[in-house]
C-alpha cells in the first residue's frame, strides 16, 4: 500500500514537471442560465468532496430558506435536481492525483462571499469571487458572475490544476453538475511507474530470499 501510494506521488510529481510554465493561461468565463436554460441541462450527482467543513452538504435536493438556494429553482428539474452546498465559514475541496486542464459546473446564486481557488502543487492558479475581477499568474476571460442573480455556468479551460477549493463566508456556496478534464499521463510518466514497479517486484523477492 505504502509503496502504491509513493508510485501514484511519483506520477503526479512527473506529470507537473512535464508541464511547460508558459504553455497555458487559464480562460475563466460564465453565463447565466434561465429556467429554460436548466431545462435543457440534465442534473448529475457531484463527485465526493476530497474534504469538506463539517456542515458540508453534498448532493441534495432541497432548498432550505437561509441556509441554501438550489441551483435548479426556476426550473422544471427543481427538486429533482442535486448540488452540493458549503455553509458560511466552510471550505470544500477536491485534489486530484492526475493534473486536471478544464472543469466546468452551475454555480448557484453566487455571492460576493464565495470564493473559488484553482492550485497546481499548492500554487495558485486561478481564485474567482463574484462581482471582482479573476485573478491569477495570466489568467484572462469574462467571468462577471453578479451576486445573487441566479444560477451560473462557470468554466475554467486551458489550465491546468491539482486541486480546487470552494469556500463561502456566508450561507452558501451552492455547486451543481460538476466536472473536470484530466491531462493524458505523458509517455514519461508510464515509464516512471515501469522502473517503479520493477524496483518494487525486485525489492519484494530480495526480502523473499533473506527470508
Amino acid at each position: 500500500m505504502k509503496f502504491m501510494t509513493s508510485v501514484r506521488a511519483a506520477i503526479a510529481a512527473t506529470a507537473l514537471a512535464l508541464i511547460p510554465a508558459a504553455s497555458f493561461a487559464t480562460t475563466v468565463s460564465s453565463t447565466q442560465l434561465t429556467g429554460a436554460n436548466l431545462d435543457s441541462i440534465t442534473p448529475f450527482a457531484n463527485p465526493a468532496f476530497t474534504t469538506a467543513g463539517p456542515g458540508v452538504v453534498e448532493n441534495v435536493n432541497t432548498t432550505i430558506p437561509g441556509t441554501r438556494l438550489s441551483p435548479w429553482t426556476g426550473s422544471t428539474v427543481n427538486s429533482g435536481g442535486l448540488f452540493s452546498s458549503v455553509p458560511g465559514g466552510n471550505t470544500a475541496t477536491y485534489q486530484f492525483t492526475q493534473v486536471q486542464k478544464a472543469l466546468s459546473f452551475i454555480w448557484g446564486s453566487p455571492d460576493t462571499y464565495n470564493t473559488l481557488t484553482l492550485t497546481l502543487g499548492g500554487d495558485l492558479v486561478a481564485q474567482v469571487i463574484p462581482g471582482g475581477t479573476p485573478t491569477g499568474p495570466g489568467v484572462s476571460g469574462n467571468a462577471p458572475l453578479a451576486p445573487q442573480s441566479g444560477a451560473w455556468l462557470f468554466t475554467a479551460d486551458n489550465t491546468r490544476f491539482d486541486g480546487v477549493s470552494f469556500f463561502s463566508g456566508a450561507n452558501a456556496f451552492e455547486i451543481a453538475n460538476f466536472q473536470t478534464t484530466p491531462i493524458p499521463l505523458p509517455a514519461a510518466g508510464w515509464l516512471l511507474l515501469t522502473a517503479l514497479g520493477g524496483v518494487g517486484l525486485m525489492s519484494r523477492r530480495r526480502k523473499q530470499s533473506a527470508a
